[in-house]
């Protein structure tokens, strides 16, 4: 069986590094991330991503990271991830934030609740 993979969200890192409790679960995920625990995906817009927020002044100052930290961490979570660049959307991309209409609506639009 393969393992899963996961794909972590940048406010997962962030929370991560603010927390003060070791065994939050975002500090936890963090750790796992740190240590190369478990599998998970980065692209390099992700990495990039992560850099911003992690280096924007009110982030920074409740971490608490100079710049290099900050540079250090993010070179750690490159090592122990796996580097994939996203796949390429093609055409339209549903809206799935919406319920899908329905009747007349959803004939007009092809988006009736059969079409996701």
């Amino acid at each position: 069986m393969t393992p899963p993979v996961a794909v972590i969200d940048t406010n997962v890192v962030v929370s991560g590094l603010l927390t003060g409790e070791p065994v939050s679960p975002t500090a936890v995920v963090l750790d796992g991330m740190l240590r190369g625990r478990f599998t998970y995906l980065l692209s390099l817009e992700l990495l990039a991503e992560y850099r911003q927020v992690l280096l924007r002044p009110r982030i920074r100052r409740r971490h608490g990271l100079a710049a290099p930290d900050v540079e250090s961490v993010l070179t750690e979570l490159a090592l122990n991830g796996s580097l994939q660049d996203p796949p390429r959307v093609t055409g339209a991309v549903p809206d799935f934030r919406r319920p899908a209409p329905v009747g007349p609506a959803a004939e007009r639009s092809g988006r009736g609740a059969g079409h996701r």
